[in-house]
C-alpha cells in the first residue's frame, strides 16, 4: 500500500506490537512522477488539474495469519481508504481522460456519462466510513475532492465552495505549495477568477504548471490575449508530451479567435 507521513508511521507502530510488520517504504523522493517539495514535507501525489495526476508509489510488507487479517489491517489505516478510494474514483474515469488520438481530455470535457458509477459508488462510500472514524488524513482529503468531482451530474455542478474547504484541510495537513496552487484552481470556480489569481500570486511562479493555471484562470477572466501567451510559455515547461500538446492546443485556440 503506497502509505506516508505520520498516519503511516502509527500504523507501523501498531503492526509492531502485534509482532506483524515486516518492512516498508514510504514515497521516496526520486519515485517517478512524485513530486517533492522539500525536507520535512511529505510527496506530493497530484497535480492542479485533475488529468495531470502524478503517480505514487511506495509499499509496506506485514505477515498476518489470514487473508482476512490482511483485510482487517488495511481496513484499521484510515489512509489506506483513503488511497482506495482515489485509485476506484481515478480508474472510474479511465476511459474518458485521453481522446481516441491520445490527446488529454480535461474532467470538465469528459463525458460523464461514460464514468463507471459503480466505481463511483464504491469509493463514495468506503470514504464516508473512513471520515466518520475523525482520522482525517491526506488521501481521505484529496479522494473527498475527487468525490465532489465524480458526484457533479455536470461540470457546471461541481460544488467548487466545498473544493475549496477541503483544500484548506489539504493546505492544513501537508501546506504543500502545490496543494496551494491546487487551491488556487478551486478559488477561481468558486469566487470567480480573479480571485483565483489573487490565490496564484501568493505562490512561486516556479510552482510546476504555475503558468499554465495562470493561463487557465486569465481566460476566464476575459484576457485572451494574455492566455494564449501564458499556454505557450506552459507547453514549453510541460513535464510530458500530452500536457505539452493539450497546452499547445489551448494557445492555438485562443489565437485562431484574434
Amino acid at each position: 500500500m503506497g502509505l506516508a507521513g505520520p498516519a503511516r508511521n502509527d500504523f507501523a507502530a501498531r503492526l509492531e506490537k502485534t509482532g506483524e510488520f515486516v518492512d516498508g517504504q514510504a514515497l521516496a523522493p526520486e519515485g517517478a512522477w512524485v513530486r517533492y517539495d522539500g525536507e520535512g514535507r511529505p510527496p506530493v501525489t497530484d497535480g492542479p488539474f485533475a488529468e495531470t495526476k502524478d503517480l505514487i508509489a511506495g509499499w509496506m510488507v506485514i505477515d498476518v495469519d489470514s487473508y482476512e487479517r490482511a483485510l482487517a489491517a488495511a481496513i484499521d489505516h484510515s489512509e489506506a481508504a483513503g488511497l482506495l478510494v482515489l485509485m476506484l474514483l481515478h480508474h472510474a474515469r479511465r476511459a474518458t481522460r485521453v481522446a481516441p488520438d491520445g490527446s488529454l481530455v480535461p474532467l470538465a470535457e469528459q463525458d460523464r456519462g461514460r464514468w463507471d458509477t459503480g466505481s463511483i459508488d464504491e469509493g463514495v462510500g468506503i470514504l464516508q466510513a473512513a471520515l466518520a472514524r475523525d482520522r482525517l488524513g491526506e488521501f481521505q482529503a484529496q479522494a473527498a475532492i475527487a468525490a465532489l468531482h465524480a458526484d457533479a451530474p455536470t461540470a457546471e455542478e461541481t460544488d467548487w465552495v466545498q473544493i475549496v474547504e477541503w483544500y484548506d484541510e489539504l493546505t492544513r495537513l501537508t501546506d504543500s505549495p502545490v496543494v496551494r496552487l491546487n487551491r488556487a484552481v478551486a478559488v477561481g470556480e468558486a469566487d470567480g477568477p480573479r480571485a483565483g489569481l489573487a490565490a496564484l500570486a501568493a505562490l512561486d511562479s516556479a510552482l510546476p504548471r504555475h503558468t499554465a493555471v495562470a493561463a487557465y484562470l486569465h481566460e476566464r477572466d476575459g484576457d485572451p490575449a494574455r492566455a494564449a501567451r501564458l499556454y505557450a510559455e506552459a507547453a514549453h515547461k510541460a513535464p510530458t508530451l500530452a500536457e505539452r500538446d493539450h497546452l499547445t492546443r489551448q494557445a492555438a485556440r485562443l489565437n485562431a479567435r484574434r
